[in-house]
């Protein structure tokens, strides 16, 4: 997102965000000037008309480095340099006001294409079921029958085309929004805010969940959170837990589930020459009766397509209720809830807040962002207390 500018003596200079912590120096010029050709960028950078002031040795120092304001150093650097927060990268103010400026307009333009803000109706219900928020990331209630990203059409990329009411189709459309609606305060510690001056830069979907599925959902509140975060996926260190019911009315024991999964005639199934997939299921602590059957806790090790989904169906031979692609009993929805989601804080290595379904606080004893809604949330539907079904705005 383009920053905040400021002049000193002949200096245009802008403060490296703590979003942009570790994004090399070309990739952040691209960013705060998207119509800029590449071209023209690493030809300034080889002028010396592009500049780093670092609050550390860690750019080739240069005799000829110039004060700004008598308080920072300038340092030429190069395309691959790596920018830190707090850093200050500074351009010529005639370069910067001449040619670059110039581009701003059509940058602008660029950018509300390519981020459009849409407050739907869906936008009130989708900020309060946002049951925690930090300075890097929150995590989201999605409501089940919203898809999180509409899917283009076949050999298409990109954004997904509105309809003609221009109308949001997914909780994606939403996502700069939503962003900035938290943008004003910021957290910080000890439970204070603060006032964030810089823009909101649009959320980022850093996993998914099926169209049919609720639950908690983690958003991405900048490039370097959605990075770490993309980290601890890819190290099994993202814990996820499920409540599904299932229409097989028997008591399970806790037990590791392994089939394979693959795609066959746009279903499903598991052959045994198929990708390995786990998932830990055992009866929900907090299950009580159902006439349809009883409610299982999941936890998928591995994230395969539609996983659980196939586990109770094809393994346990009990397919989740409201499932039709799968064979489950008709349902005025499907019955699988992501119930709770933790990981380690990759920014902070401190106790944080467990926000639980009940609004009480409870403190972890490790490092994890851990989110949980209770089983009960899930029958919130049936008791009739929720806001009508949401699908999709699409006719």
């Amino acid at each position: 997102m383009p920053s905040r500018w400021t002049q000193e003596l002949r200096w245009m200079r802008c403060n490296v965000a703590r979003g942009d912590h570790e994004m090399r120096l070309d990739r952040w010029l691209r960013q705060q000037f998207p119509s800029a050709p590449q071209s023209l960028l690493q030809a300034q950078l080889r002028k010396r008309k592009i500049r780093v002031a670092a609050n550390h040795n860690v750019l080739t120092i240069s005799a000829q480095d110039e004060p700004v304001g008598g308080l920072l150093e300038l340092q030429p650097a190069k395309a691959g340099a790596v920018l830190r927060e707090g850093f200050t990268v500074a351009i010529d103010a005639h370069l910067f006001r001449n040619t670059l400026q110039a581009l701003a307009p059509a940058a602008m333009s660029a950018e509300r294409a390519a981020h459009p803000t849409h407050r739907g109706p869906l936008l009130p219900e989708l900020l309060s079921r946002v049951v925690h928020a930090d300075a890097n990331f929150l995590v989201l209630d999605k409501p089940h029958g919203l898809a999180v990203q509409e899917p283009l059409p076949n050999g298409c990329s990109g954004h997904a085309v509105k309809d003609g009411t221009g109308l949001a189709t997914s909780l994606a459309d939403y996502l700069p929004a939503i962003a900035q609606a938290f943008a004003d305060a910021t957290p910080a510690s000890g439970g204070a805010t603060e006032r964030s001056d810089e823009a909101a830069e649009p959320c980022r979907l850093v996993h998914r969940l099926d169209k049919e599925t609720s639950g908690l959902l983690v958003l991405a509140r900048s490039r370097l959170a959605a990075a770490k975060f993309a980290a601890l996926l890819q190290t099994g260190q993202v814990r996820k837990t499920y409540h599904a019911l299932v229409a097989a009315p028997t008591a399970l024991q806790r037990q590791a589930l392994e089939t394979a999964l693959a795609l066959a005639g746009g279903a499903i199934t598991a052959p045994v020459d198929g990708k390995p997939a786990t998932t830990l299921v055992g009866v929900a602590t907090h299950s009580r009766p159902d006439r349809r059957g009883v409610w299982l806790e999941l936890s998928p090790v591995t994230g395969r397509k539609h996983q659980l989904r196939v586990h109770c169906a094809q393994v346990l031979g009990a397919a989740i209720v409201g499932d039709r692609k799968y064979g489950g009993p008709r349902a005025e929805r499907l019955f699988l809830h992501a119930h709770r989601i933790a990981f380690p804080d990759p920014f902070h290595g401190k106790e944080e807040g467990d926000e639980r379904g009940d609004g009480r606080q409870q403190v972890q004893s490790t490092s994890d962002i851990a989110v949980e809604r209770p089983i009960d949330y899930v029958y919130w539907s049936e008791a009739g207390h929720a806001p009508p079904h949401i699908a999709s705005e699409r006719v």
